[in-house]
């Protein structure tokens, strides 16, 4: 029989069992979001025909084995293999009817719609009147884009009064799982939500239930009469979240009950209130709000304890657009106490930093000015004083276009106030110029010249000076700076091996630059000498401290790659002060407070894709005695890996020192053992004297299609006034389209 092609005029009911089926859809959304997306607008065109055809715009385009009309019915129908195409959608059936007098159109056997993002939906029988108000579908199925399915005996959709569409659905069950049994003919899954009615009502947003099951393995573990949510329209709605649980043995058995309000398009809110035996309920609460050109988000949390103490935690973030150069923010982090945020888990930071900001960006430079003020939950006290409030703090940065040569200059202007109740203040303002040139020799070596002049005005309160004296007055100094760095990158090839060796050699002098005990030294207090540094022209780390003199530093580069076997990298280099006493200014054991400094080198090794090496030392540059070791080591597939590091740091024990003597080594081992499950257990041991474990923990993972479990065991050996380590059990569901639910409990008696 010889294919039948015809273009039909487009009307409502020509596609009007598409447009119903494609509704139906949104009824089996159990949970929000499971459903597609609105079908596309009726009206807009499918495509132009070939050159032979008339244009097949605003038309739908039917192929069958047969088609017929009959006149007297005024009825036309479409047998054989039926084919309806239209703005990308498809349907497939045995049979297509339109009545045109009746202004009703039918689909029979085997039903197949396949929506625009992939959606397909399957049916038996699908009938609806031709302005879409009104219609029918028997068993039907629904594939969705996410691999989730839907099912219903009979779907039926019906106007009321006002013109609002209902859809109601029997027998009704939803699932995002594969079939886990090999039995021909099974349909258990993981799990299933299960209905005897589902009312979608879309004026309202609605999606009720009545009689709900919820299904594990095919068997019922939890049943409602009734349960109503939103449909995936709505994008947010006021009601409760779901709850979570904890029990501690500091805070006792405690559920935390969260309420979502919706306040406009633009803002939202949360309020909980979490009860727990052995303490007074916490208050939490958080905002966000957002609109063209600002947002602002805010979290915090109070409580009064047993002792009458009132407790609490304060976060918040904002940020405001002024134009498209310029932008002023504010994060501000703050605390009643130091201990708190941890006994109540709401963070484990050492500092908490609040910062108000402007900054203007534009293509060759940067501005800012902003304001910090720190807040101390360490044990560890400070010695300098009170922690500082830095405000104003400000900078200007610039880079000139390169020339013709490639060289390009660099501006950078920046000031800071540091003031404390109690201790040492001053204010900075410096000024730094610098011109750079790069620049490839005949024979491929590389150079590279630095020249800069920089100044710093200091105007200080009560530094004492290394006669043991208070000061307090102004201070200042220029420091000329010039720098240059060559390189001669030398390659070899050997069949696959690709070797690159360069030696790298660094002269640098500050002649004529000091470091003053009169000037304090707040943002150069730490100094670590490693293999990143070493050739830096100041391998401090803010502008409180030169290195002064001249001095050189050299080293070598090693690189061989391998299209199969892997690569490797290592470096090795060191540093020999000429001239001036700029040792003299790096804390003892820093690895540069002698003329000849440390070794420092890494080695980075990574053979195949099962395994890698890292490693970096520094070692004394006369006796090669170890100073600082750091080695990580990877190893082994995805179904069994080894993951270990260590780290071995030997400081002086003096006052200046902020990292004292340290030995530590951890150990991780995973396996993803399967398809759909993971294991891990880990152990941070310290080494040092007196040392011991310092955290140790485990979890077990499942994680498929539609399901996730995950079961964690942690154990923290950190002790403070009122907070005692923790002993830690976690359990954490996540059901797919549904959400996630998690239960934890710590401090167990262990």
């Amino acid at each position: 029989m010889r294919r039948t092609r015809r273009l039909i005029p487009f009307s409502p009911a020509s596609l009007a069992y598409a447009s119903f089926l494609a509704s139906c859809l949104a009824t089996v959304a159990f949970p929000a979001g499971a459903a597609t997306q609105p079908a596309a607008q009726t009206g807009a065109p499918s495509g132009a025909g070939t050159a032979d055809e008339p244009s097949t715009e605003g038309r739908a385009v039917i192929t069958a084995d047969e088609l017929s009309h009959d006149k007297n019915l005024d009825t036309v129908t479409a047998r054989g293999k039926v084919e309806v195409q239209y703005q990308g959608r498809i349907l497939l059936a045995d049979t297509v009817n339109y009545q045109v007098t009746a202004d009703r159109a039918s689909a029979t056997g085997n039903v197949i719609i396949t929506e625009l993002d992939g959606t397909t939906t399957f049916a038996d029988f699908a009938e609806l009147s031709g302005d879409l108000k009104e219609g029918f579908v028997r068993e039907v199925k629904f594939l969705l884009t996410d691999g989730s399915r839907a099912a219903a005996r009979t779907a039926t959709r019906k106007t009321d009064a006002s013109g609002n569409a209902i859809t109601e659905m029997e027998n009704a069950i939803y699932s995002p799982c594969d079939v886990c049994s090999d039995t021909p003919g099974s349909d258990t899954r993981i799990w299933q939500i299960k209905s005897k009615r589902v009312v979608h009502d879309q004026k309202a947003g609605d999606i009720t239930y009545n009689d709900m099951w919820f299904e594990l393995f095919g068997m019922p573990v939890a049943y409602t009469p009734y349960m109503s949510h939103p449909d995936p329209s709505v994008k947010r709605r006021s009601g409760f979240l779901p709850p979570s649980y904890r029990v501690n043995n500091q805070l006792g058995v405690g559920v935390n009950i969260p309420y979502f309000f919706v306040i406009d398009d633009q803002q939202d809110a949360t309020l909980a209130i979490m009860p727990s035996t052995n303490e007074n309920p916490v208050l939490s609460g958080e905002y966000r709000g957002v609109s063209r050109k600002a947002s602002l988000a805010m979290s915090g949390s109070v409580t009064q304890d047993k002792d009458d103490q009132i407790r609490n935690h304060f976060k918040g973030k904002a940020v405001a657009n002024l134009d498209n150069a310029y932008r002023v923010g504010a994060d501000v982090n703050l605390t009643s106490d130091r201990t708190y945020m941890r006994r109540y888990r709401f963070g484990n930071q050492s500092y908490l930093t609040s910062r108000g900001y402007i900054e203007g960006f534009s293509r060759r430079s940067y501005a800012s000015a902003e304001a910090l003020y720190f807040q101390n939950l360490s044990s560890l006290a400070t010695t300098r004083g009170d922690l500082p409030i830095a405000a104003p703090v400000a900078s200007w940065n610039y880079s000139s276009e390169p020339g013709t040569r490639g060289a390009y200059t660099t501006v950078d202007i920046t000031s800071a106030a540091v003031t404390r109740m109690s201790g040492t203040s001053s204010r900075r303002v410096s000024a730094e110029y610098g011109w750079h040139l790069p620049y490839i020799g005949p024979i491929g070596d590389v150079y590279r010249l630095d020249v800069g002049m920089s100044g710093d005005a200091y105007h200080v309160e009560d530094v004492m000076t290394g006669s043991g004296e208070y000061y307090t007055g102004a201070k200042g100094r220029v420091t000329p700076l010039a720098a240059l760095t060559w390189s001669l990158p030398l390659e070899r090839r050997n069949g696959q091996w690709t070797e690159v060796i360069r030696p790298i050699v660094q002269g640098v002098s500050t002649q004529g630059s000091t470091n003053p005990s009169e000037i304090p030294n707040e943002d150069s207090y730490a100094v670590e000498f490693d293999d990143t540094n070493l050739f830096s022209p100041n391998r401090f780390g803010g502008r409180d401290r030169i290195e002064s003199g001249t001095r050189v530093s050299y080293g070598m580069e090693y690189t061989a790659s391998h299209a199969r076997v892997g690569a490797i990298n290592a470096l090795v280099g060191q540093s020999y002060r000429l001239s001036g006493t700029g040792h003299s200014a790096f804390p003892v054991n820093s690895g540069l407070d002698k003329d000849l400094s440390d070794v420092v080198g890494r080695m980075v090794l990574r053979p195949s894709s099962n395994l890698d090496l890292i490693y970096r030392f520094r070692a004394d540059g006369e006796t090669l005695d170890l100073h600082r070791s750091e080695a990580a080591v990877r190893v082994g597939p995805r179904a069994l890996s080894l993951y270990t590091a260590y780290a071995q740091l030997d400081r002086a024990e003096d006052s200046s020192a902020i990292l004292q003597k340290r030995q530590e080594a951890s150990v991780t081992v995973q396996s993803q053992f399967s398809q759909y499950w993971l294991s891990q257990v880990g152990l941070r041991y310290d080494l040092a004297d007196n040392g011991g474990p310092l955290e140790v923990g485990g979890t077990l993972a499942y994680e498929d299609e539609c399901f996730g479990l995950a079961l964690s065991v942690n154990r923290s050996y950190t002790y403070d006034v009122d907070y005692d380590g923790s002993f830690s059990v976690g359990l954490r569901f996540a059901f797919k389209t549904l959400g996630d639910f998690s239960t934890s409990s710590s401090g167990l008696g262990f």
